[in-house]
């Protein structure tokens, strides 16, 4: 458990910065919005999905037990549907595929841990 919940938080963070990139790279390609809006529109929508995906991951590492609530198992059941649709529509572009499977990983490991708890989380 504390592997998954490392792994994670790194995900989380990675994905802040990769974010904060997308965000960030939004103002220099808006000056050649006219040439390729397309470009615009897609870092729009990257920095869009990936403002709630690192928040889920940073929730999922943080909390004492994966996927606690009802609400997070629904996000991160949200997230592994939504990746895997990403994945298949981007299945031709080898980096979307890794890319991909990287990230489902967090969702996923903390979906399949929270359902299985050591006997000592039981608890009386």
């Amino acid at each position: 458990m504390k592997l998954v919940r490392s792994y994670n938080l790194l995900l989380g963070v990675t994905l802040c910065l990769t974010a904060l990139l997308a965000i960030g790279s939004m103002a220099q390609s808006m000056s050649r919005y006219a040439e390729e809006p397309e470009d615009v529109w897609l870092l729009a929508f990257w920095a869009a999905f990936l403002t709630p995906l690192p928040a889920l991951c940073l929730a999922n590492g943080l909390g004492r037990r994966l996927a606690g609530s009802i609400w997070l198992r629904g996000g991160n059941m949200l997230a592994v549907s939504v990746i895997w649709l990403l994945v298949i529509i981007g299945k031709d572009d080898p980096f979307i595929v890794v890319a991909g499977a990287l990230a489902v990983l967090g969702p996923l490991l903390a979906l399949l841990f929270s359902q299985t708890r050591a006997p000592a989380e039981h608890g009386s």
